[in-house]
């Protein structure tokens, strides 16, 4: 692996503004321990927190990402598509339909846009709200402020596609879909991307449908999406420095602008959008060098939020170093003013300073109960005591954030292959009978070695099979092992089904197939099986479309969905897998997926890799430990029940019952406080 220069750079900022700050001097050792972990960890930040620390308070990303307290924010929502409200899908639904038949096809105009836009509200209440009509579960005013916002969308891509060179007619758009990248450990889902693959350009729209203000947040969570797509098309790789990013991420000149970001609302007359980008700004009075100077903040503002977020949940467990050998390097104690205790601790644990903006013992938003994370900020750090309660539920946090680990790591080694492989290298490979043994380098760093190869792939005979492993001091242990196969989309196939199902299909391969006799086929395949190796049936998969101008697999158009049957039909040599939805909730992004892949295969025939997955539910799991300690802290307060024997009693029964209450959480199963005059439970 090469040297991953932009986050050498990033963590050098940091760590050098945490020195000069407190005033003190850190090993070289703790830099090294800080790029290893990032270069390392399966961990990745999502946009809504990066936009929350680096647009807000960074103790407030740190509630989301680690404690567990749900997003109190109405649009800062999990990675899921459509964002769970009934606007969102109609906007991600309707957009890209009046799009194309605005730019491409010209059988709309803008006075059309309302039958457009019912025609697809119908299909979502259908969908999702279980009958036709519009007014179930969508109401009028969501309809009306779909439409009114598509409609300054179309106007304002009318008026800035020109001056950037893109050419609308040409232009592919996709809603909803998941991003990855392990350069910026971000994981974005842009609602709309509209990209020239043949100029290398796009426009990222973001919907902000709440109050017409725009605030700190939202500038910074487009910009989020801005880099992902600047790395989707090839122009950031990890490789680059943190001012070659800058270099290529901000530009004056519109025909030099390789991805320009706008943020549609509604109530705002006067313009289309708003856009504080400096070649083409929107909406506001700044002049270009304070826009080049802000947007700068603000992109390195978002790489220091991503990586220290990634670097606090991975803790030091990717590097191979318990926090007992770093703190003597890398601690930072400072004396106390109230009792001269010296207080502090590792330095990666510390926010960087550039990102903070009060602290909790004296935050004038808290005091004013103004912030809405105020009350879980005064428990978790102001006031912070730690007790028999926080002990046990601290561990059960760590639990949960190395299954996450687990779960991501097939997303680490997607992008890895990619690294090594080129997609279309990858592909073949597969599809020749070859499997893929990932192994991540979790030795203990030392200075010597940092910024060794990290990540080593091997090919092996093994057909459809991927191993991931960790090497640590112990020795080595499974990460993930899977099934990954690769298929050619036929939509004729598909369409004789409802939008919630898709079939893929693929040919017997050479290595499977040799020669049938009195109607037995005989296999040659790699394994103790007897038939040929593809994806497993009921399992959870990722589904990538394989594009050609894109270098990483997992920046590709992609779903997760579920394999509910596996077919065999030894007489045609042919293998048929049925896809549908994991569950109600990502049936949205099923059907987006579906309509991409039907728009796109009508131009070229489209690979479609397929990889077996885990399904990431850590963001649920802290939120109802979050919940359950919130509630055991307030009791515990409110009540003074800290030496009380009951909860001792509660104490002893987590411990004893580990196993059962991590499974009772991964089960979904939720313990929420209520406080109704002087009744109390969980």
């Amino acid at each position: 692996m090469s040297v991953q220069k932009l986050k050498k750079d990033v963590v050098s900022r940091w760590l050098g503004e945490l020195e000069a700050n407190y005033n003190v001097k850190l090993d070289s050792l703790c830099y090294n321990i800080a790029y290893e972990v990032l270069a390392r960890t399966p961990h990745l930040t999502k946009a809504s927190s990066v936009a929350i620390a680096s647009g807000f308070c960074p103790y407030a990303a740190r509630l989301v990402e680690w404690v567990g307290v749900k997003g109190v924010y109405i649009s800062i929502k999990q990675n899921l598509p459509g964002k769970g409200e009934s606007i969102h899908k109609i906007l991600s639904m309707a957009f890209p339909e009046v799009f194309y038949d605005v730019f491409s096809r010209e059988s709309t105009r803008l006075n059309q846009l309302h039958d457009k836009i019912i025609q697809n509200t119908r299909q979502i209440a259908s969908y999702f709200f279980g009958g036709g009509g519009i007014l179930q579960g969508i109401s009028n005013d969501e309809i009306n402020k779909a439409e009114e916002m598509i409609k300054r969308a179309i106007y304002g891509l009318s008026s800035v596609a020109v001056r950037l060179g893109i050419e609308l007619s040409r232009a592919k758009v996709f809603t909803e879909t998941p991003l990855i990248s392990y350069s910026l450990n971000l994981w974005g889902v842009p609602d709309v991307i509209i990209e020239d693959p043949e100029k290398k350009r796009a426009i990222v729209i973001e919907w902000k449908t709440g109050t017409p203000e725009i605030k700190e947040r939202d500038r910074v969570q487009v910009y989020t999406y801005l880099l992902l797509e600047l790395e989707r098309l090839g122009y950031i790789t990890p490789d680059k420095s943190l001012d070659e990013v800058l270099r290529i991420a901000i530009t004056t000149e519109p025909k030099q602008t390789k991805v320009y970001p706008m943020i549609i609302r509604p109530g705002i007359r006067g313009s289309h959008y708003y856009s504080n980008y400096p070649s083409l700004p929107q909406a506001t009075r700044k002049e270009v060098n304070e826009l080049v100077s802000e947007t700068r903040q603000a992109i390195t503002k978002i790489l220091l939020s991503s990586y220290f977020i990634s670097i606090l949940i991975s803790g030091l467990s990717p590097a191979g170093i318990n926090y007992e050998d770093a703190i003597s390097e890398c601690g930072i104690y400072l004396s106390s003013s109230s009792d001269g205790k010296k207080v502090g601790g590792l330095a990666f644990n510390f926010i960087p300073p550039s990102l903070r903006r009060f602290a909790p013992s004296n935050c004038p938003l808290m005091e004013k109960r103004s912030c809405p994370w105020a009350e879980y900020c005064r428990i978790y750090f102001a006031e912070f005591e730690h007790t028999n309660i926080d002990t046990e539920m601290w561990k059960f946090r760590y639990r949960t954030i190395a299954k996450h680990m687990r779960d991501l790591a097939l997303y680490k080694a997607l992008y890895e292959l990619s690294r090594i492989y080129s997609p279309e290298k990858l592909v073949n490979y597969i599809a020749h009978g070859y499997g893929f043994n990932v192994a991540i380098n979790m030795h203990n760093v030392s200075i010597q070695d940092a910024g060794k190869t990290d990540v080593s792939i091997e090919v092996i005979e093994k057909p459809s099979e991927l191993e991931i492993v960790a090497k640590t001091n112990r020795g080595l242990y499974t990460l993930f092992n899977g099934r990954i196969d690769v298929f050619e989309f036929e939509p004729d196939e598909s369409k004789k089904y409802f939008d919630d199902v898709l079939i893929l299909k693929r040919s017997f391969r050479n290595y499977e197939y040799i020669d049938s006799y009195e109607g037995k086929t005989v296999l040659n395949i790699a394994s103790s099986e007897k038939r040929p190796r593809t994806v497993r049936q009921r399992k959870p998969i990722n589904m990538y479309i394989v594009e050609p101008h894109v270098s990483q697999l997992t920046l590709m158009q992609n779903v997760f969905a579920r394999v509910t049957d596996v077919k065999y039909d030894y007489y045609k040599h042919e293998i048929s897998v049925v896809i549908t939805p994991i569950s109600w909730a990502l049936k949205h992004s099923f059907i987006l997926f579906k309509r991409l892949l039907e728009r796109f295969s009508a131009e070229r025939k489209l690979t479609i890799l397929v990889a077996e997955a885990n399904a990431d539910l850590t963001h649920i799991e802290l939120e109802t430990l979050g919940a359950i300690h919130t509630a055991m802290k307030k009791l515990s307060k409110d009540l003074n029940l800290e030496n009380n024997s009951n909860v001792q009693h509660i104490i002893r029964v987590i411990r004893s019952n580990k196993r059962r209450v991590l499974h009772l959480l991964s089960g979904l199963i939720s313990l929420r406080y209520k406080s109704v005059g002087n009744e109390h439970g969980v």
